[in-house]
């Protein structure tokens, strides 16, 4: 090309893109600045980015021919420069080497290229592309993917929405708001709990240690206590031990009411005290709350002034009781039955053995002790914050019965059980040896009782419940017979009561005339017989052995007629002193040519 085509423009003159193309190659070719592209149609409104420059091109396929577009007007020439400035010689630009394409950076769109200073000499114009490209196999840009993954790059970073503003705006603003009302609901809260009279009653509590109640109690505590007991005691037992050991609880009072609390306060379920609460003058907290405190501690009645109580103590006569260690003294024996529900049980009458003390104005835990008259010390059967019963200690008294087989024996009115009997003893009474041949001795069982205190009465029935006859004494051992036979009561009853008299006059030497007093009972004796032989040996020594049968006494009573076949029977003298038994005397009877006589006796005393 000449130089005269220099300074031209043909861009534009023909609607071909590819002829567009190849003139522009020309130029490069020529060295010559390519002409700028126009902007293409279909994005007439973006705004032009400068044209990143191009790579080598690529001689293009021959494309289909398109319908020509309507010719375009040519471009007037430019005007020219001073004639200085046509003849500098324009410096050729040195290409540059293509940048390096960033697959994660998309291509900025195309700008509009800054307008140069415009030199006195024309340029030359170049012809405009077509809309349509014939290079299809050049990617002047990166594809979709890549030109997303370029506007996420760091340095580039995407412009943010007026939605998105507005909405961190927002999040700032409910973060903030909620920051402050959190502060606020935190200080109401705050404020809430040390305006609560629980708060109050909690420092109340770790407030009133014993020091406090000590105090308090001592200068209210209203008992009189009596001789066992001390005030101060009183106070430590009653009061002080339970709050020091105990566990304080509080719950409102029935007149409770937000303006004026009131709290009712317990110790291990004993109720202590009220505490008054008031607003404090000045303690305003916010939030319309106030500060309480206590302007009232008020001890019940129940707890300083306990009610006073009264005791009782059952002890055997004799004995000394003390309370706390203190002697109790006669003064405080009552008429009030004594506990008889631990005597003895064959003695659950003998209430004359037991006395009772009551002792009032107790108001504190008490201990009794009791001492028998022997110095033993009693054990309680029972003791309680109301009293104490001390039982008799064992009695010294023991007896042995026997009676008929079959019979039944009761002591004090208490039938016997198999324990009080006496297994695998057999015994024979004295009053039958030697009379062997005159009849047969009743079969006999025995049963003990001991440990009594008095002397008991002892009673017996046969299987048909018939009393038997009164019990005489062998060798200590109350023996009872069979059943009497009144027929030979009556028969003999005078006989018997003569020989009896006779025989004490003889045994007490009545009047000393022992002589006199033998050979009247001699038409009551049968020689060979026990008390035949026991009579003359006494005669014969001149020393009567005297016995129970030579006493004194103010009535004697023959009774207890038993019959041991047709040629022996028993019968029973009872003695008498001032209606009280005194003794007995038990005589067997032997029937011998047709005669009765007396054969053998036995005597005891009752003490």
């Amino acid at each position: 090309m000449s130089e005269e085509n220099k300074g031209y423009d043909f861009t534009g003159l023909s609607a071909d893109e590819d002829f567009d193309s190849f003139l522009e190659s020309i130029r490069r070719d020529l060295g010559e600045a390519p002409s700028p592209r126009a902007a293409s149609r279909p994005r007439p409104a973006a705004p032009v980015e400068p044209a990143e420059p191009e790579p080598e091109p690529v001689e293009p396929e021959p494309a289909e021919p398109e319908p020509e577009p309507e010719p375009r007007p040519v471009r007037k020439p430019r005007s020219t420069r001073p004639a200085e400035s046509v003849q500098q010689p324009e410096p050729k630009r040195e290409r540059s080497a293509a940048p390096k394409r960033r697959d994660a950076e998309p291509r900025p769109a195309a700008k509009a290229a800054p307008a140069r200073e415009r030199s006195a000499r024309p340029e030359p114009q170049q012809p405009q592309k077509s809309a349509r490209r014939s290079a299809p196999d050049i990617k002047w840009g990166p594809p979709p993917e890549e030109k997303k993954g370029r506007r996420s790059a760091p340095d580039e970073p995407p412009r943010r929405s007026g939605f998105a503003r507005a909405l961190i705006l927002y999040t700032v603003v409910l973060v903030v708001a909620a920051v402050a009302v959190m502060a606020v609901l935190w200080k109401y809260l705050e404020a809430y709990e040390f305006t609560r009279p629980e708060n109050v009653m909690s420092q109340f509590e770790q407030m009133a240690d014993e020091q406090y109640w000590e105090t308090a109690i001592t200068s209210s505590f209203a008992v009189t206590p009596s001789e066992f007991e001390t005030k101060s005691q009183l106070e430590d037992e009653l009061c002080l031990s339970l709050l020091r050991d105990g566990k304080m609880t509080y719950v409102k009072d029935e007149v409770y009411t937000d303006a004026a609390p009131v709290y009712l306060v317990s110790v291990n379920g004993v109720e202590l005290c009220r505490v008054y609460m008031s607003p404090q003058a000045g303690g305003e907290a916010g939030f319309g709350l106030q500060y309480m405190s206590i302007n009232k501690v008020e001890l019940l009645a129940d707890f300083i002034a306990p009610k006073a109580r009264s005791i009782t103590i059952t002890a055997p006569v004799g004995a000394t009781v003390t309370v706390n260690g203190i002697a109790v003294s006669e003064s405080y024996l009552s008429d009030a039955a004594p506990d008889t529900s631990y005597l003895p049980e064959l003695e659950q009458n003998a209430t004359d053995l037991l006395c009772c003390y009551e002792i009032a104005n107790i108001y504190g835990t008490v201990e009794i002790a009791g001492t028998a008259a022997n110095g033993d010390t009693l054990v309680a059967e029972k003791s309680d914050e109301n009293g104490a019963v001390f039982a008799l200690p064992e009695g010294e008294l023991s007896y042995t019965i026997y009676a008929p087989a079959g019979a039944t024996v009761s002591v004090n009115g208490v039938e016997l059980d198999e324990n009080y009997k006496k297994t695998g003893e057999d015994t024979t009474l004295s009053l039958f040896e030697g009379l062997e041949n005159y009849g047969a001795a009743p079969e006999m069982e025995a049963w003990e009782v001991g440990g009594l205190h008095q002397t008991p009465e002892i009673t017996a029935a046969d299987e048909s419940g018939t009393a038997l006859s009164a019990p005489y004494l062998q060798d200590g051992v109350y023996v009872f017979q069979p059943a009497a036979d009144e027929e030979l009561a009556a028969s003999q009853q005078q006989y018997a009561e003569t020989f009896y008299n006779l025989y004490a006059a003889f045994e007490a030497n009545r009047d000393d005339k022992l002589d006199t007093n033998y050979y009247n009972i001699l038409p009551y004796m049968y020689g060979g017989t026990p008390l035949g032989t026991r009579l003359a040996s006494e005669y014969s020594s001149r020393q009567p052995s005297g016995g129970v049968a030579a006493g004194s006494y103010d009535s004697v009573e023959v009774t207890g007629f038993v019959p041991y076949g047709d040629n022996l029977y028993t019968c029973t003298v009872l003695l008498y002193n001032d209606d009280e038994l005194a003794g007995s005397c038990a005589v067997a009877f032997i029937k011998a040519s047709g005669k009765w006589y007396a054969a053998a006796t036995v005597e005891y005393a009752v003490e």
